[in-house]
């Protein structure tokens, strides 16, 4: 009785100091998996006549072999071109058929036998209409109630009409005439039936002079096919829209292996997943070329997509010049290394006076210096750790970067010369140092639709050579114009899960429903992967409601911040479109965490848990059920909820663990008990006053997982 009174005593004595608020809903966990790495992309091949019927009749008669299809009856070679698509369909998933536009019978008899065969054979075909001057001149197709459009949109209905029709492209781009505008109001003159149907021809002189296109209002899954037949070309042009297949070629091989090298040598320099091939065979045809994949009797596989790895990542900043060369940086990128966590995102600052100033500038004081930058990458490079470098601009006048914007071109021109200066200072230094990623910029919302970062990103490939992303906000990703330029989708994922404090895991998985389709659709617009350049949660009630919201004021919830980096990697970490995540953030200080700690970083929270058990990719996991974080328990029962978790008398600690052969447990690192069957506990009774961290420790074979906790308990 006297040790129940004195507990009791110490109860009410500090009870009061204890933060108020009752929260009794438990939340749920369930257990991970791994990751999914690549995808595959897309082969096309051109054609245009039968392998055993190539002669240079077509072109000495008509101006062009492609009117092989307008005046041969294609039924007689029928048996040759089954040939060569049964040939194709061992590597291709799609021919694409250049043809003239015309309005004949046999036209479109022939195709409807080309349709025949590529149906029999499993193949899409790619209809490259290049348009002739039947009617009128050739570019006059463009124009709406001229006899060039009305027949282009009669063979466009036709053909999108075929069972095996993927796209149907029309020819655009000649010296004379060649503007954005042209390419989106022959979109909006289409039928709505052949609209998604539609797609754009581009050669290489034209390539870039439409790439504003999207400020007309052209919807972003429309395909442009572009060419480019050398390296330069296709570093350039390969990365100019939002959804692009590259068509190359190799002239004059000899061999299939001469052929794959020089084509695989080629795609290296591509970061378009769409590829085309000219041509199938195309020698003796009267087009005066010698390109052939056709070579022998046989075509050649390829491969030309190296492997997207996925990022374990986190973000790692600071704001002080010195900060990341310091001791105590040191020891925390040593911490973030033993989380699993595989690239870093080392954040750099410079500043502008508000969201109207044209030029930006480095704080003498706030801006991390070069050399304590390149401290900071040779560490981490040092740990076998990965290195994203990612500059951020943020105001002097507190605003958020996301409201710079300007109300005149010449403002615009000022600012982004700036930024030029800013951001390629960073590309040379990243490049010079090994760093392996770069960030082109983040939640730079309202420039996000201007011309001028298709410069910004081509000079940034000029000073950099690994891969590059920009990191849009969450609000925003979908207005980006330039992801086509760029190697990853970056996404600060800040994204609004739903509308209430301390949500189950169920729920907030249903509230990632609600964007991951739009997510999943970028990628497919672009058929580029998907990163989270930022994502994370203060370790607060209600953080899933505001992620971004860096100022929210909330009771200290460690549970509803490890149960939404569940629900996220329950979320995203198995699609096949999705590679990878950078949580915000991890702290230079390796004095900042812990059950009493609100910030953002999960280290010694049960968050860290989480995160361990997906990038360590562990067998056995192990989380502190009993007591829970932030509760108040009187005599081993469960009273309320109070922000922090206490202890009147003696506690019963239970660990839920998977997997496991054992759990040990230990107060201030020092092993109590072991326990070696299911359910994993340990009754806590012994005199004790003040605050304690308990840990269990779960073991299977040689791997091991760990959980801890603070808690204040009087037992007397």
């Amino acid at each position: 009785m006297d040790r129940f009174v004195s507990s009791v005593i110490a109860f009410i004595l500090i009870f009061s100091a204890i933060a108020a608020g009752f929260y009794f809903e438990p939340a749920a966990r369930e257990k991970a998996v791994s990751p999914y790495f690549q995808e595959n992309a897309s082969k096309s091949i051109v054609y245009i006549l039968p392998y055993q019927k190539c002669t240079d009749y077509w072109t000495e008669k008509y101006g062009d072999r492609i009117y092989y299809y307008v005046y041969e009856n294609v039924s007689k070679d029928r048996k040759a071109i089954e040939n060569d698509f049964r040939v194709i369909s061992r590597v291709y998933d799609k021919v694409i058929l250049i043809i003239p536009a015309d309005d004949g019978s046999l036209y479109f008899k022939n195709m409807d036998t080309m349709n025949e065969i590529a149906l029999e054979n499993g193949l899409q075909l790619v209809y490259a209409i290049f348009p002739g001057e039947k009617y009128g001149r050739e570019d006059t197709y463009l124009e709406n109630g001229s006899g060039m459009h009305a027949l282009v949109i009669k063979d466009m209905k036709y053909l999108a009409s075929l069972n095996s029709t993927y796209k149907v492209a029309v020819w655009y781009g000649w010296t004379y005439r060649c503007n954005a505008s042209d390419i989106s109001d022959f979109y909006y003159s289409l039928p709505k039936s052949i609209r998604q149907k539609y797609a754009v021809w581009l050669d290489e002189e034209y390539v870039e002079k439409v790439r504003d296109v999207y400020r007309y209002s052209l919807p972003y899954d429309v395909l442009f096919i572009t060419e480019a037949y050398d390296v330069d070309e296709i570093k350039t042009y390969s990365c100019l829209y939002y959804n692009q297949m590259l068509v190359t070629g190799y002239e004059g091989a000899s061999s299939l292996n001469e052929w794959r090298h020089n084509i695989e040598n080629m795609l290296s320099y591509s970061r378009c997943n769409n590829i085309g091939i000219w041509i199938f065979y195309d020698i003796g045809d009267g087009a005066g070329e010698e390109y052939a994949a056709f070579i022998n009797g046989n075509l050649s596989d390829f491969n030309f997509s190296a492997e997207t790895i996925f990022q374990k990542g986190f973000s790692y900043a600071a704001w002080w010049n010195s900060t990341f060369s310091s001791e105590k940086s040191d020891i925390s990128i040593k911490n973030l290394r033993d989380t699993g966590t595989e690239w870093v995102s080392l954040v750099t600052t410079w500043y502008q006076n508000d969201e109207h100033s044209t030029h930006i500038m480095p704080d003498a004081d706030s801006t991390p210096s070069d050399d304590s930058i390149i401290h900071a990458i040779e560490t981490i490079h040092s740990l076998g750790m990965h290195v994203m470098l990612k500059p951020h601009v943020d105001l002097y006048n507190g605003k958020w970067r996301g409201e710079i914007e300007f109300d005149d071109n010449q403002e615009w021109h000022e600012w982004f010369s700036s930024y030029k200066n800013f951001i390629c200072h960073y590309a040379a230094l990243a490049e010079k140092n090994g760093v392996e990623q770069f960030c082109v910029g983040c939640e730079l919302v309202k420039t996000t639709g201007r011309e001028e970062w298709f410069d910004i990103i081509k000079d940034v490939r000029e000073n950099f050579s690994g891969t590059i992303t920009y990191a849009a906000d969450w609000s925003n990703y979908q207005n980006v114009t330039f992801w086509q330029a760029l190697d990853y989708i970056g996404i600060d994922g800040y994204f609004e899960l739903t509308e209430k404090n301390d949500p189950t895991l169920n729920e907030l998985m249903e509230g990632w429903n609600r964007w991951k389709p739009g997510i999943e659709q970028i990628h497919n617009l672009t058929g580029k992967p998907i990163i989270f350049t930022e994502i994370g949660y203060r370790s607060i009630d209600g953080c899933n409601r505001q992620p971004w919201n860096w100022q929210r004021h909330g009771r200290i919830d460690l549970q509803e911040q490890a149960d939404c980096y569940e629900a996220a990697f329950k979320t995203f970490y198995n699609e096949p479109w999705f590679y990878g995540f950078y949580w915000w953030m991890w702290w230079p200080d390796p004095d900042i965490g812990g059950s009493n700690d609100d910030s953002y970083t999960p280290y010694k929270k049960p968050a860290e848990n989480v995160l361990k058990v997906y990038y360590l990719e562990l067998n056995v996991s192990v989380r502190i059920e009993k007591p829970k974080s932030g509760y108040l328990y009187v005599f081993d029962r469960e009273i309320a909820s109070i922000g922090k978790t206490v202890s009147i008398g003696k506690i019963t600690i239970i660990a839920n663990a998977s997997n496991a052969e054992k759990v040990e447990f230990y107060i201030d690192d020092e092993l109590r008990y072991v326990d070696e069957s299911m359910p994993y506990s340990w009754l806590w009774d012994e005199r004790a006053m003040g605050e304690y961290r308990v840990k269990a420790v779960a073991y299977a074979g040689e791997s091991s997982n760990e959980d801890e906790m603070n808690v204040l308990i009087f037992n007397l």
